[in-house]
This record gives structure tokens, C-alpha cells and sequence, in this order.
């Protein structure tokens, strides 16, 4: 008889992918939990505490009154629902990090309107895989949550910082 269930001494796990360029680096983390569950641990150093879903949106801003109010209503406005949302910040009103769970795709024209708002430096929709996949296999082994984790992470880092690696990103770590 062949069991496939999650180790009992698997006591979950976190990696962080670093891009580097020219322009500087990139880094995110991600967590597997105990039970299974996927989270965004940080971007850039900033905490945050997000379960990826299929549609995101990440931005990076000024801590600042209002910016999370105009973004809500901007996408409230053009029919965008928020699903979830959490910001990460070092230091008040300093910038900070916004990370969006959304029920569709943010279309090119509602992008701009996003990167209009004072105080948005950055916005990036990203598009992951059919997340419905991380619920229908939670019995698996440790090594099957490493590679979902590192495939997930691995998409998002290609998502999200995509427009680095154009611009001539000269190495890349894993840790």
C-alpha cells in the first residue's frame, strides 16, 4: 500500500527569489504552512502577509492619507472588486508596498488611470495559474509544496518584475 500525505514532520517553509539589474533588485518571499497554505511573505523586504489568488494587483507608494481610498474607489468605479488587500510598510509615511487579490484583470486603460493617482510610483497586475490546483492536492508530500512553492514564486517573479529582466537584469538567486 502506498500512502501520499503531507509528512508529519514537515514543518513548513519559506524561499525568497532575488532578481538583480542595473536598476537595482527585486526580491520576493513566499511561505508554505504547515497545513499548505501559500503565502506572500514579503516584497522588497516589506511584510506582508497575502494567500496569492488568480488576479493581483502590487503597488508601490507613498504611505500617505487617501492612497488606499483612491484605489478602492477607482476600481469600485470601473468594476473591479477587491477580494482582498494588505500593506506593508517600514516606516510611516514612508513608501510602502500594496497588495490586491481582485475578482478580474485590470484592463490597460484602468492601469494608467492607477498610475495617475499622486503618491502611486508603481502598479503591476499580475495574472497566476488556476490556484484551484493548491486545494485539490493538499495531501502530497514535503517535496511537492517546495515545487509549488517555487513554481509559484518563480511566476510570480516573471509576473511581476518582468519589466526588470527587459532592462538587463545581470543575475538571478534563489535562497
Amino acid at each position: 500500500e502506498i500512502k501520499d500525505e503531507v509528512s508529519p514532520d514537515f514543518n513548513g517553509g519559506s524561499l525568497q527569489i532575488t532578481t538583480f539589474s542595473d536598476n537595482g533588485s527585486h526580491s520576493i518571499t513566499g511561505t508554505v504552512l504547515v497545513e499548505g497554505d501559500l503565502r506572500i511573505s514579503s516584497i522588497d523586504e516589506f511584510p506582508v502577509n497575502v494567500s496569492p489568488s488568480r488576479y493581483m494587483l502590487f503597488t508601490r507608494h507613498r504611505d500617505m492619507p487617501g492612497i488606499i481610498g483612491k484605489l478602492g474607489s477607482l476600481l469600485g468605479a470601473n468594476n473591479v472588486n477587491i477580494a482582498a488587500m494588505q500593506v506593508g510598510r517600514k516606516i510611516v509615511r514612508g513608501e510602502a508596498v500594496m497588495v490586491l487579490s481582485i475578482d478580474d484583470p485590470i484592463p490597460d486603460d484602468l492601469l494608467s488611470s492607477i498610475l495617475d493617482v499622486k503618491g502611486i510610483n508603481q502598479a503591476h497586475p499580475i495574472t497566476l495559474w488556476d490556484l484551484s490546483l493548491q486545494k485539490e492536492v493538499k495531501n502530497k508530500s514535503d517535496f511537492f509544496w517546495w515545487k509549488l512553492e517555487i513554481d509559484f514564486l518563480v511566476e510570480l517573479e516573471e509576473s511581476l518584475f518582468w519589466k526588470m529582466r527587459t532592462l538587463g537584469i545581470q543575475s538571478f538567486s534563489i535562497e
